[in-house]
């Protein structure tokens, strides 16, 4: 016979599984237009994922948007700073092009499986090409990357590393 503890226990387990698969569904593709919604209002999303759902391993969280022929020439910057941290767009804006062996490029990699085909290239192209701009904070643990290369058309922001 169960204990009633026992059967509430398994009813918050399963609550709470539920709960994060619904979440999950409903964010992740939502997340990509509202980090770029003050930045870039317009921009269509390319990739977005807000949670991959491994609660102990390595993932990725990253916002993806497409630049349209009207976009700013440096990077947009918020009004007010983001009241959460993973909205975190301006760490420091340095000038394309990145050094090729720079870890700034690593991320991209560590989460390239996850997007379209040919979206790793494009972002490593618009790092290693004139005219665009990115902020890192790759020498620390997670890895945070922010692109903005009108060059190739893409505003990225990716966090690799939780």
């Amino acid at each position: 016979m169960m204990f009633p503890y026992q059967l509430l226990f398994g009813a918050f387990v399963l609550v709470a599984w539920a709960w994060s698969t619904i979440s999950m569904t409903w964010e992740n593709p939502r997340f990509a237009s509202r980090f770029f919604a003050e930045l870039l209002p317009d921009a269509p999303v390319v990739a977005s994922m807000a949670f991959d759902g491994e609660f102990f391993g390595l993932g990725c969280r990253y916002a993806i948007v497409r630049l349209g022929p009207n976009a700013p020439a440096t990077p947009p910057e918020r009004r007010e700073p983001p009241l959460d941290w993973y909205y975190v767009w301006d760490r420091g804006w340095h000038p394309t092009p990145a050094a090729p062996d720079d870890r700034v490029l690593s991320i991209i990699s560590n989460c390239a499986d996850e997007w379209p085909d040919g979206l790793a290239a494009e972002l490593r192209a618009g790092l290693l090409t004139d005219g665009n701009y990115y902020a890192s904070d790759a020498r620390a643990w997670p890895e945070n990357l922010s692109v903005y290369a009108p060059t190739v058309g893409l505003a990225a922001y990716i966090r690799y590393g939780d």
